[in-house]
């Protein structure tokens, strides 16, 4: 039987993942009206996915469920939906976006799904979103920066000795034969 607390985690990153078609259809029916509600969902899918994890390791039990191993590829659904938003409301050219999706499956499929590439792929879209807000919704941009100065903040001794480390082997082990390395050392180092 899966932990409660493994429950409660897969039951938050499921929730992440149905915030995907509310983002599209932001983008198509409301356009840039919808901003401000985008930069609510976004703050409410980093403060979960800042949860999930540690609830789901909160158990004493090694049992892995089928939504706790795909952690990555939701928050890269969650990214890639955000950037249909930034599309469909018209922030973001068509033809760029297309550019973007079609060599990130060309990386993808040369190199696998792997942790440091995920984080390379969500990263441009996150930073042009915060670019966007800054410049088309300021008044909403405080809430993205007291954001991320709370989770530096709340996991300041974790980011400099841990995370950053353990992301920078990942990027020194990309190219490297061994991929199994990579994905397992990221993991452990959160």
């Amino acid at each position: 039987m899966v932990p409660l607390s493994k429950q409660i985690a897969d039951l938050i990153t499921w929730t992440r993942a149905l915030m995907v078609p509310l983002l599209v259809w932001l983008g198509l029916v409301s356009g840039p009206e919808s901003l401000p509600i985008v930069v609510v969902i976004v703050i409410y899918n980093w403060t979960v996915d800042s949860i999930d994890g540690p609830l789901a390791r909160k158990s004493l039990s090694f049992h892995e469920t089928w939504i706790g191993r795909r952690d990555l590829e939701i928050d890269m659904f969650f990214s890639t939906g955000l950037l249909v938003y930034l599309t469909a409301a018209g922030f973001v050219s068509l033809p760029f976006t297309a550019l973007y999706l079609f060599l990130w499956i060309v990386l993808f499929w040369w190199r696998g799904i792997i942790h440091t590439l995920g984080v390379f792929y969500q990263a441009p879209i996150y930073i042009w979103f915060v670019f966007i807000v800054l410049r088309d919704a300021p008044q909403f941009a405080w809430l993205l920066i007291a954001w991320v100065v709370l989770a530096l903040t709340i996991t300041w001794p974790k980011f400099p000795k841990i995370l950053v480390p353990t992301f920078l082997s990942g990027v020194r082990n990309l190219f490297r034969k061994d991929q199994k390395t990579l994905g397992g050392n990221w993991k452990r180092g959160l």
